[in-house]
């Protein structure tokens, strides 16, 4: 279909629980492809996987607000890693793209 009409196809699934002992997405854990709930198809047919990752339950309320992009699968050119960072805007309700310098680097990723 997506051939054929030359429109994009988006879809948004919700991930698995971790695994006993694991860092939970909700407490700013890394997400991968295997984290994808659902059919095994989502990661194996699509062109481009991403995920948003935020700490919910950071101590800090700016870091709560603070998101990660990560790219887990690109078909064509297979940049992955670390995207963008995000901060939601409590006045607003908008999500804007943050400087890397104005809030410190991701715990284990210095290349950010």
């Amino acid at each position: 279909m997506v051939e054929r009409t030359g429109c994009s196809v988006i879809c948004i699934a919700h991930i698995r629980k971790t695994a006993s002992g694991a860092k939970s997405a909700e407490e700013g854990g890394q997400i991968g492809l295997d984290d994808i709930k659902g059919s095994g198809s989502l990661k194996q047919i699509s062109d481009v996987v991403t995920a948003k990752e935020r700490n919910q339950q950071a101590e800090d309320e700016a870091t709560r607000d603070v998101s990660q992009l990560r790219v887990l699968k690109v078909r064509r050119g297979g940049k992955t890693g670390l995207a963008d960072r995000l901060k939601y805007d409590t006045t607003t309700g908008r999500v804007k793209p943050i400087d890397p310098e104005d809030f410190p680097e991701p715990d284990g990723d210095p290349d950010f």
